[in-house]
């Protein structure tokens, strides 16, 4: 990312000004990684406020380049957050010769779940059907819930699957077209910006399917494109405060599972942007000593290309070496704790840091455990 004022984080993706939030229907295609966020071109004012999705793309998730307003709001309706897929099926009937387009399913506020689509690999974006509302609005629920659509194609049973936000939990659809959507099963106890994603199992055939909340925290379990089966307790992996509304990266080419996050909070006074992302994360399964399936989340391979000076870069360091970094040992309790915020080491005796001009993200080297944490360095 360009460093045009030398207070901007180096690596980690900001807006070129004003407002940011939710990272929003990531697709990779062409070459491309496309990153969509909550944006509000207008001012500093927080998440809620005008919202756009802003849009940027990326060869190599480092280095950014902006592009116009992907979708507009119509005041005093916004354009909340929700994902897209790229269209390989041509389910629409829209691409180009052999140039699928990119589908974009988000929350209209007072509509409901809308859906817009680019022919011209996400430069310009149009609504379908004239706006109309594939889910309509609940005037019942009158928005508290019933937003941040997810769809995914689900293989085996040969339709899209799209997870709502929805009465204090989420809401599974299911639908062959893209537009005609059927209601399928709820799960409660979830809270916004749903993500489903299937990972191999090592050392089996198998996989598992990862339903993550909001925050972050996640279930492992079955899903079998109606209902998904949790098989496991609400886990974390991250244990920061500040990371939120992750989602991963659709369509990629080399079969990686690519997450980005929110990094929620901090201060950026007297500049010209506020928040920023989180840097992407590989995600992976493994078995733990008792043979439970748990997630793993590292920093992508592309991040040891990353500038880096001596208050910046991505950093391995002895569990007790990190006090510069605010990073304080406690061997007895085998942790160490980041401002304030304890992360179990479990034996490890390196960190792998990432630090920033507004950020620290800590992680245990095999991935059982994060933290993410917007700050001032």
């Amino acid at each position: 990312m360009s460093i045009a004022n030398p207070q901007r984080p180096q690596f980690h993706f900001t807006a070129p000004q004003n407002w940011l939030n939710d990272p929003n229907g990531l697709v990779w295609l062409d070459g491309e990684y496309h990153l969509f966020y909550q944006y509000n071109p207008t001012g500093r004012a927080g998440a809620g406020h005008n919202m756009h999705w802003g849009h940027a793309v990326s060869s190599d998730l480092l280095t950014w380049q902006h592009l116009p307003i992907a979708i507009h709001n119509d005041e005093p309706r916004q354009a909340y957050s929700g994902s897209a897929i790229v269209d390989h099926r041509n389910t629409l009937g829209l691409n180009d010769g052999n140039a699928p387009a990119i589908v974009a399913f988000y929350t209209r506020t007072e509509v409901g779940q809308c859906v817009a689509y680019s022919t011209d690999r996400g430069r310009t974006f149009h609504d379908l059907d004239g706006g109309r509302p594939i889910i309509g609005y609940d005037e019942h629920a009158r928005q508290a819930t019933d937003r941040d659509p997810r769809v995914i194609w689900h293989a085996p049973s040969e339709a899209y699957v799209l997870i709502l936000y929805e009465r204090t939990g989420y809401a599974f659809y299911r639908s062959v077209d893209l537009i005609n959507w059927t209601f399928a099963s709820h799960l409660a106890g979830f809270y916004e910006c749903p993500e489903l994603v299937e990972l191999d199992v090592p050392g089996t055939s198998t996989r598992a399917w990862v339903l993550f909340d909001g925050n972050g925290a996640y279930v492992v379990g079955e899903f079998d494109g109606h209902r998904f089966t949790p098989r496991s307790p609400t886990l974390r992996v991250e244990l920061g405060p500040h990371f939120y509304a992750s989602q991963c990266w659709q369509n990629l080419p080399d079969g990686r599972t690519i997450q980005i996050a929110w990094i929620r909070g901090g201060s950026f006074t007297g500049l010209p942007f506020s928040q920023q992302m989180s840097i992407p994360c590989e995600l992976s399964l493994v078995r733990d000593a008792g043979g439970a399936i748990r997630l793993r989340r590292s920093p992508v391979r592309e991040l040891t290309r990353a500038p880096r000076d001596a208050q910046a870069g991505r950093f391995t360091l002895p569990v007790d070496a990190g006090a510069r970094f605010g990073i304080d040992h406690f061997p007895a309790y085998d942790c160490v704790v980041v401002d304030g915020n304890v992360l179990p080491l479990a034996g490890a005796r390196e960190l792998d840091v990432v630090v920033d001009a507004y950020s620290i993200e800590v992680f245990i080297p095999d991935g059982s455990a994060s933290i993410t944490l917007a700050r001032a360095l």
